[in-house]
Order: structure tokens, then sequence, then C-alpha cells
């Protein structure tokens, strides 16, 4: 589960050769000269940092998953197994550079079965988000359910574990996070068996703090027939927001 951070570009005022700047130029597209350089420019080489965010998870780390607010911070979430029947979703914090911000820690409170699929989101002031499914085949799961936990730019919790999902018939699977620099956010997941045919698509909003804006989710899709699942979820500054899913027996996702 590693990373790499990037320093060093050179930015869109306009700079002289020398300086370490490039003049024109905003965005690394190669990972050693910034940007597209107009005749005669001078390039200056980007700074790649590879760094391990999951070096104080033991066991095997799997499906890492990055986050990042427009200052540039970013958080990394991943699976750690240790090698017995424990699962469990970490994360850590850096700032743009690749500096870290929280170092590595354990996300979930609980403890039964495995803790699988975490994705991230991060506002404009650090807070983060982690939501994730528990696998609901592994040994020791009491439940199926779809959770999230918040946290403070310094990794101080918001809240525990927040479960998502009010209906419990059936396996609640992939949840998806997105958030605005407002700390706005929206999850979407699947539910199996909610609406009455196969899977369908459930959806709640909140905030960065971990406050749910209502007491029940609200689904998504309004096709029912078959299955629809997988959601991932995009949110703009003013709170607007979609959602999209794969669909089996429609003919279009």
């Amino acid at each position: 589960c590693g990373g790499l951070a990037l320093s060093g570009c050179g930015d869109s005022a306009g700079a002289v050769c020398g300086n370490g700047k490039v003049e024109g130029t905003e965005l690394c597209d190669d990972g050693s000269q910034a940007g597209t350089l107009a005749a005669g420019a001078c390039t200056e080489q980007c700074t790649w940092q590879e760094f391990n965010p999951d070096a104080a998870s033991s066991g095997s780390a799997m499906y890492p998953a990055v986050a990042m607010n427009q200052a540039g911070d970013f958080v990394v979430v991943w699976r750690a197994a240790d090698g017995t029947m424990d699962e469990d979703v970490w994360a850590a914090v850096y700032d743009k550079s690749g500096n870290s911000r929280v170092p590595a820690f354990k996300v979930n409170e609980g403890t039964d079965g495995y803790q699988q699929y975490p994705m991230p989101a991060i506002d404009g002031a650090g807070n983060f988000v982690v939501v994730w499914h528990i696998d609901p085949m592994s040994p020791g799961a009491t439940n199926e359910n779809v959770w999230m936990r918040a946290f403070g730019p310094d990794g101080t919790p918001h809240t525990g574990d927040v479960q998502l999902n009010t209906y419990t018939g059936g396996w609640q699977s992939y949840p998806h996070v997105a958030m605005n620099e407002a700390g706005k956010l929206v999850v979407a997941w699947s539910s199996n068996l909610q609406d009455g045919d196969l899977t369908g698509v459930y959806a709640q909003l909140g905030d960065s703090t971990g406050q749910l804006a209502a007491a029940e989710p609200f689904q998504a899709n309004t096709e029912w027939d078959n299955t629809q699942e997988k959601p991932w979820a995009g949110m703009a500054q003013d709170g607007s927001f979609v959602i999209v899913w794969e669909a089996n027996g429609q003919e279009s996702t």
C-alpha cells in the first residue's frame, strides 16, 4: 500500500529561469518536468517522494483508496489483515508534499468479521470520514452493515462507528462517499433485498462531523427490477450531488 507525493512543481505565476520555477506551467504531466513548456522555457524537475502509509499496520495491506482536498491534504485508507481472523480498516493523513499529518491508525472500533472496502473523503478544513462494509461471510461476522466514522484534522474521532443503513434484511455493501470543501457529504451503497427485487442503491446525506441529515436513507434508483449495485458518488461545492451505479437488466448504466 504505497503512495507518491509530488512537490517542487512550477506554478502559473510568471517565473524566470533559474529560480526553480517554470513560467506558464501548472501541472507535472510526466513526473520529470512541469507542464507543457513554451519554446525556450526552462524546465523544472518534479520531486516524487515514495512512502509507505501502512508501515504501522501488521500483516498484508490491500485495497487502498485516497481522497484529497483543494489544499492538497490527503487521506489514504486500506484494509489490513494480520494473518489471524482479523481484517481492519486503517488510515493515514498527509499534506501535499507527502509529510505525515496523522500517522497510520486503525479506523474501526468494531471487531466483528472482516472490515472491508474502505473509502475516504476529506473537507477543506482537513476533517475526514471513512466508510466501509463488513463481509457477512467472514468468520465472526454478526452483522452485514455499512459503517462510517468521522475524524478531525488531527485524527481525533468526531464519532464512533456509525451504522448508515437501517434495513438489515440483506447484505449492505460497496459504500462510496463524496464530500465538498464545506464538509457536506453523501454516502451511497448497495442494499440487498431492500427494494423487494435483488439489490438497490441507497444513500444518506451528512457532514464531516459524522452527523446524518435524516433518520432514514433514501433510494437512489427508480428502476427496481433486477440488480442495481456498486454505486459511486460525487458532490459539488453547493451541495448538489450525483450517484451512478451498475444495473443488470437495464439498457444502460
